[in-house]
């Protein structure tokens, strides 16, 4: 079985939700919150025909919503 960085995170959120997972200048992310932002945002891509095969691009400046994008696809 191989993992992914998605899978990883899922795991991480379960095991630990509160730990930090990334720190941005003032800005952090739990490991929670991450895994919840990634899957809405992974939920909004698939109602509007982005899934598995498609290829995107990732436009947005690095920052939070970079990583919450990133996981979700």
């Amino acid at each position: 079985m191989s993992l992914n960085l998605a899978v990883i995170l899922r795991e991480s959120a379960k095991r630990d939700p509160e730990r930090v997972a990334i720190i941005l200048d003032s800005f952090k992310f739990t490991y929670r919150q991450l895994d919840e932002e990634s899957s809405a945002i992974a939920r909004g891509l698939i109602a509007r025909g982005v899934g598995r095969g498609v290829r995107a691009v990732l436009m947005v400046p690095p920052g939070p919503d970079f990583f919450a994008l990133a996981f979700a696809l």
